[in-house]
């Protein structure tokens, strides 16, 4: 039996120009594509160009401004001046002789921690230093002095002055002890010129040393806070919370513990304020009854 072949399909024109118009679509986006592809890479170095000329213009600038920052340190910024402040116990070129800065250093560059250790090393009543410059020359050293008002004994009875904050500043002689205020009651151990007071305690009975001589310094920063230094006497502190003083020579004020002091110090200016001068006796600020005072006057 004769098999029929398969006659070929016959593509019509249409379907040619079809199938031609796809192949132009296909070629002009490859080529668009490759054009975008090109443009980026164009924009890309033109970019990296960009930054690579803002880079090397900030960079110069920097160097520029480097360069004239130490010029001017090289050059200029000189010490000149050195201003001494607050320095009364020690004249002025003492301070300078100390301080170890000479004329034509540079100021800019000078240690001020250095400055400061040089001036408080030597000079036992310098209680700090503070130390700025004012451009262009003019180095400035401003001096704390401690101001010592008060006479403490050691355990071998040897007499020290101390500042309201505790400082060692020297040894007296017993014979100018009276010149300052007397605190008794208590003794310092080890004492060391030039550094911080240690109270000398046995056994726990009355505060350890620590709480005792915080509560002893407390009432010695509230009496210069009160302005009474001149007309405190005396202080017997022989606990933390047994403390008293002798206001010139008319009252004995018993203070009690260290808490609300200001307080307890301003109510004592106000009652001697209503007294008569000749008038002495107690007084009792330890305020047990309250916030009350106790004034008994002698006969």
């Amino acid at each position: 039996m004769e098999q029929k072949k398969d006659k070929p399909v016959q593509r019509s024109e249409q379907s040619i120009q079809a199938g031609k118009k796809r192949r132009e679509i296909r070629e002009e986006n490859a080529r668009l594509q490759r054009l975008r592809e090109q443009q980026k890479r164009k924009a890309k170095r033109r970019t990296v160009k960009r930054i690579d000329k803002g880079l090397f213009k900030r960079l110069i600038i920097t160097v520029g401004a480097l360069a004239a920052v130490i010029l001017s340190m090289i050059i200029f910024f000189r010490v000149e001046h050195i201003e001494i402040r607050g320095a009364v116990y020690y004249t002025d070129d003492e301070i300078r002789n100390a301080c170890g800065v000479s004329k034509g250093d540079n100021l800019l560059t000078l240690s001020r921690g250095k400055i400061s250790g040089n001036i408080m090393a030597p000079f036992k009543y310098v209680d700090s230093v503070r130390v700025s410059r004012q451009l262009p020359d003019t180095l400035v050293i401003r001096i704390q002095e401690g101001d010592p008002k008060y006479a403490i004994a050691d355990s071998r009875g040897e007499y020290y002055l101390v500042t309201a904050q505790g400082k060692i500043m020297e040894q007296i002689p017993q014979r100018t002890v009276a010149e300052y205020a007397l605190i008794g009651g208590v003794t310092i151990r080890n004492p060391e010129v030039g550094e911080q007071m240690e109270l000398f305690v046995q056994g726990e009975e009355g505060g350890s040393a620590q709480t005792r001589l915080q509560a002893l310094l407390t009432l010695l920063t509230e009496i210069e806070a009160a302005e009474l230094e001149r007309e405190v006497a005396s202080i017997h502190a022989p606990s933390a919370v047994q403390m008293s003083l002798w206001y010139e020579d008319r009252f004995e004020v018993k203070l009690g513990s260290a808490d609300r002091m200001d307080y307890k110090l301003e109510y004592l200016k106000a009652v001697i304020a209503k007294e008569e001068i000749y008038t002495t006796g107690k007084i009792d600020l330890t305020l047990s009854d309250g916030d009350k005072a106790f004034l008994l006057r002698d006969e």
